[in-house]
């Protein structure tokens, strides 16, 4: 079973490399980046089963065309641990709903958790990291690439790379959570903000974690 996240690409040494790899004009992607937040999505309010607004954005075309070559070009080339589904592509295993739940189907004992506004507490310092420390890019292309993902420095739930970042946001923590629960004979899952953590023992107590 694989319990890494795992980048297994090669670092981006400086924006014209970045520029061809995502096949995109630097000149665009200097533009880009210095657009004004205001004008880098549209926006609107949806309502949360508690009842409470959220706020889902659409990019405007020129962030989704280079959204997309990040997706395609940079994204792809990550492993994923076995513990980890929702929006992110299917290998040898599926990473969807049901084999998320699949993982559970003989516990006795279950605990859920919602990361509570996940996306808008994944901040644009926290993506910066994820390119610099998880990726191995320098200190200018991650502020780049986190500047081309973010929006009022946080994750847009709506963007073309927010489910991706939203998957590995929690990357520098997750494994040594996973092998710790093992150890207690747990089984642990993450769909997006959705943590499971279940048991064998009808009777085990969470609280013990």
């Amino acid at each position: 079973m694989n319990t890494k996240f795992e980048f297994l690409g090669s670092p981006i040494k400086d924006i014209d490399h970045l520029a061809k790899i995502l096949d995109i004009d630097i000149n665009e992607i200097l533009f880009a980046i210095q657009i004004d937040d205001e004008d880098k999505y549209t926006s609107r309010s949806i309502a949360k089963k508690d009842g409470r607004e959220r706020m889902v954005y659409n990019p405007k075309p020129i962030f989704r065309k280079i959204q997309r070559r990040i997706k395609n070009r940079i994204f792809t080339q990550i492993s994923w641990p076995n513990f980890v589904f929702g929006s992110i592509p299917a290998d040898e295993n599926s990473h969807d709903f049901i084999e998320c739940a699949q993982q559970h189907c003989m516990a006795q004992s279950v605990l859920k958790l919602d990361i509570e506004d996940f996306f808008d507490n994944i901040s644009k310092a926290l993506v910066e990291d994820i390119f610099k420390n998880f990726f191995g890019y320098g200190a200018d292309v991650s502020e780049i690439l986190a500047t081309l993902c973010c929006v009022d420095l946080k994750v847009p739930q709506g963007g073309v790379t927010s489910s991706y970042l939203a998957s590995i946001a929690l990357y520098s923590l997750e494994e040594s959570l996973f092998l710790r629960l093992k150890t207690k004979k747990l089984t642990y899952t993450r769909y997006v903000d959705d943590i499971t953590i279940s048991s064998k023992n009808r009777e085990f107590n969470f609280d013990s974690i």
